[in-house]
């Protein structure tokens, strides 16, 4: 994902980060000379963020602000070429529709957006907790709202996606579909015309992920 972020992201460009968790692929966009915004929901993450990318000396570079994607309205006005949320962020907002509204607003003409959003159907996961016997654990993914979802012993509410659900909620058109552990690279105008299309590389585990390229809002 970070490849792809880079690849499409002007030099010096100004990035958001959507659910920045730890920081990682928010030092490794500031060493690479982006200035970076990023956000999480998590107090305790967005102080990791903001511990990393002081070691790294990149704390002039990096703004972190503690929100949730669903709160961005409330971010200090301005645009950015690139916006992108990594690890199932998106899985977690009350409402994705008005979240990609959001997000939208946050984009300048022709910038990009980059998404990973863990899917609806992961055989393995489905093979390894029946095996166990574990049935309802087995079958989370399958809730249509929120759900809860035992994660290092804490719970977190999640919502799960088939890429076309998820494309439909950003709008754009399905000439070019977005299968489940694989990046695709596809610019498309607001109106969701496709420009080109591209197979990238396998993603491990099981989410859907989707690279557009908007032009201003949804």
């Amino acid at each position: 994902m970070l490849a792809a972020i880079i690849a499409h992201t002007p030099p010096a460009g100004r990035v958001l980060d959507l659910g920045c968790g730890p920081g990682a692929d928010v030092a490794a966009l500031a060493e690479r000379g982006h200035r970076v915004t990023a956000i999480d929901w998590s107090a305790a993450m967005a102080e990791e963020t903001r511990t990393r990318v002081a070691r790294a000396g990149f704390a002039g570079k990096v703004d972190v602000h503690h929100l949730g994607i669903q709160e961005l309205d409330r971010l200090a006005s301005g645009r950015f070429d690139s916006v992108y949320s990594n690890f199932g962020a998106l899985n977690c907002v009350p409402n994705l529709a008005e979240a990609i509204k959001l997000v939208a607003d946050r984009i300048v003409p022709n910038g990009v957006f980059v998404a990973s959003v863990i899917g609806r159907v992961c055989p393995w996961e489905i093979a390894l907790f029946a095996s166990r016997g574990d049935f309802a654990r087995a079958a989370v993914r399958f809730a249509r709202d929120l759900t809860p979802v035992p994660l290092n012993g804490r719970t977190v509410w999640t919502r799960y996606y088939t890429p076309a659900e998820f494309e439909r909620v950003c709008a754009l058109r399905p000439q070019a579909s977005v299968a489940p552990r694989t990046w695709r690279v596809c610019a498309a105008t607001l109106h969701g015309r496709l420009r080109r299309t591209a197979p990238g590389m396998d993603r491990a585990g099981c989410s859907a992920s989707r690279i557009g390229r908007r032009a201003g809002r949804s």
